[in-house]
């Protein structure tokens, strides 16, 4: 039972999409990702003292700024 869950698994995984693209335009996909180090205040928070209320300020800016340069990862 276990091998024939885990093949199924495998299977469709593997399984090619099935929705129709005949007829529609092809769009170039882009990964344009950020990365936010948080380790040491490297990138956010700015600094170790600030409350929590600064430190979302802070992130929606950093969220702001991802959408204004249209990043989406």
């Amino acid at each position: 039972m276990m091998i024939s869950l885990a093949t199924l698994l495998i299977a469709s995984s593997l399984a090619k999409d099935t929705v129709p693209t005949e007829g529609l335009p092809t769009i170039p996909r882009e990964f344009r990702a950020a990365w936010v180090a948080t380790v040491d205040n490297i990138d956010w928070p700015s600094r170790r003292d600030l409350t929590t209320a600064q430190q979302q300020e802070e992130l929606r800016a950093i969220f702001l700024k991802a959408r204004e340069m249209r990043l989406n990862a």
